[in-house]
């Protein structure tokens, strides 16, 4: 029994230090909730559109090749 009393003595402490460390980290958040930030940005720029639109084909082949490609090189290479 005094060998398994060290370790539940570190496993409360974890704990313990766990539970401390996200509450400091939950109080210093700032929850600043602008406007804006909420809306969906893609590289930067603001997206136009429903997001529905299609996909030009040759960017899909371009991919394509790029892993066929690429997994070719992983297996010929070594």
């Amino acid at each position: 029994m005094v060998n398994y009393c060290n370790i539940i003595i570190y496993i409360i402490i974890s704990f313990i230090l766990v539970f401390l460390l996200v509450l400091i980290s939950y109080h210093i958040n700032k929850h600043n909730y602008f406007f804006g930030t909420n809306k969906p940005v893609e590289c930067g720029s603001h997206m136009l559109g429903t997001g529905k639109n299609k996909i030009e084909i040759r960017y899909i082949l371009v991919t394509f090749l790029f892993v066929i490609f690429e997994i070719e090189l992983v297996i010929l290479l070594p």
